[in-house]
């Protein structure tokens, strides 16, 4: 992971948003607050992940949901290369590994259910394991529930290297609001429990709540 350099200058960001909109008024459109909240996101994805300029970055999900996700403007961020593929189905996992491996890729972006399948395919190849790219140092998943077999699966198979991290938002925090790392010296203990769902982002706030919707 990266560490910030205390003599590292800041840079200030300045965005005009022009929104066209027939139902919101100035005092009610939020479009600044999103891009400010996605912007956070997107820098804490360069500097926590340690993502280099020119760094190839394979976003491994469909370009949907959202314009500004952070894992597009952590590339435009950091200067490096994003890669979106259109083929996310099944059979196309051995291609995607293929390709990380022509193209140098360092970083893979997934959905939970799409790292579960490349888990599953990992176990099974002879040996195991064997078809992760050299290059590959990181993985992001996020999206849904991530399973504890798999993990504990994925710890087996390659140990602290690459990288795990498990992120989690609701779209309405434009997509990730927590991350927690996997595996490595800042990983999960006991993968036997639940896996969680890690810290918020700077910026957010997390709140555990009942199913009356009363804090706990």
């Amino acid at each position: 992971m990266a560490v910030p350099h205390p003599d590292t200058a800041k840079l200030s960001v300045c965005c005009a948003v022009l929104t066209v909109s027939d139902t919101r008024s100035p005092a009610t459109d939020r479009s600044g607050q999103m891009i400010q909240a996605s912007l956070s996101a997107a820098g804490h994805r360069v500097g926590d992940y340690g993502i280099l300029p020119d760094e190839p970055d394979q976003i491994r999900q469909r370009l949907m949901q959202w314009t500004q996700r952070p894992e597009i403007e952590a590339v435009i961020l950091s200067g490096g290369t994003g890669i979106a593929p259109r083929d996310t189905t099944y059979d196309a996992i051995a291609l995607l590994l293929e390709k990380c491996q022509t193209w140098g890729i360092t970083i893979l972006d997934l959905s939970t259910a799409y790292w579960h399948q490349l888990v599953e395919i990992l176990a099974a190849a002879i040996p195991p394991q064997g078809q992760l790219p050299p290059s590959l140092r990181l993985v992001i998943v996020g999206g849904e529930k991530m399973e504890k077999s798999r993990a504990i699966l994925w710890q087996k198979l390659v140990g602290n290297y690459p990288l795990l991290v498990n992120t989690y938002g609701p779209t309405e925090a434009t997509v990730i609001a927590t991350t927690q790392w996997i595996n490595g010296s800042q990983g999960v203990e006991d993968l036997t429990a639940e896996i969680p769902i890690g810290y918020p982002l700077p910026g957010m706030e997390t709140y555990i709540l009942n199913e009356a919707h009363q804090l706990v």
